[in-house]
Parts: structure tokens; sequence; C-alpha cells
């Protein structure tokens, strides 16, 4: 399992192809999305206190981060870039689209819960559950054991 700046650093590593695509200021909103969105997958770590949900359970699948940014890409569309419109013409000088909004949105959100279950792939089954990312398709863990996390150096 990775700690918290550990997922946001990966995400804002395999995050740096969009600099090849979108100029500067579109870049670090891409970020600026994805980097926090890198979290949310642990959210059942506080789930399972109410709920009967277990860690690198069905909050660490491609599903969750698909219905995440679907979620999340749309409540930015919808309410959040409207009520910033003044603020995105000042800072993009235009004013994207509703789709443009959704999509790169979206985009971001996916792009960092994916990366949640990448950097959580490397380091079970030493410490923690394996990342099972293709459920309810398919049950097998994705195991790229190359790093313990507790190693002494």
């Amino acid at each position: 399992m990775v700690d918290l700046a550990g997922h946001v650093g990966f995400a804002l590593a395999l995050s740096v192809p969009v600099w090849l695509k979108f100029g500067r200021k579109e870049s670090l909103l891409f970020l600026a999305l994805a980097a926090p969105t890198a979290l949310l997958p642990d959210a059942d770590l506080f789930l399972r206190a109410g709920f009967p949900v277990e860690h690198h359970g069905i909050t660490h699948t491609v599903r969750f981060a698909a219905t995440l940014a679907l979620v999340l890409g749309g409540l930015t569309a919808t309410v959040v870039a409207p009520l910033l419109r003044r603020r995105i013409d000042r800072y993009l000088g235009a004013q994207p689209e509703t789709g443009q909004v959704f999509a790169f949105s979206a985009l971001a959100v996916f792009t960092g819960a994916s990366t949640h279950l990448v950097a959580d792939s490397f380091s079970v089954p030493d410490i923690a559950p394996p990342v099972k990312p293709f459920l309810p398709v398919s049950d097998t863990p994705v195991i790229i054991d190359v790093i313990c996390y507790d190693a002494v150096f």
C-alpha cells in the first residue's frame, strides 16, 4: 500500500504526457484534477467503518474509476465551470464548451484514479490484499510485485 504522497506523485508522474497535448495552463488544470482524485480509491478505508467494504475491493477497480470520471466530469462541466466562467475566460483566454469541459475533466479524473490502481499493484501482496482492477468481469489479481514499501534500506 502506497502512502498519500506516493499516490499523488505517481498520478503526477503518469500525467506528464498531457504536456505534449495541451498548453501549460490546460496541463496545470489537468494535474489539479488528476492528483487529488488519485486518493479517492482509498475511500474504502473510511467506508469500511460503516459498510461491508474491503480494502482493495470495489473502489480499486477500473469500473469505479470510470464511474468516478463520469460523475465528477459531469459535475465539473455542469456546476463548477459555469460558476467559474469569468475566471476561466481570464485564465484560458476563451470559454470551452460544456462537452469539452466534461471530456477534459473526466479524462483527468480517470487518469488520477487509474494511477492509484497501478501504484497499489506494485506493493502487493507483501502488505495488503492484491488489487483486482477488472472486477466484476475478472477476479484475477494484478500483481507487479517489485517493491516492498516496508523494506529497510
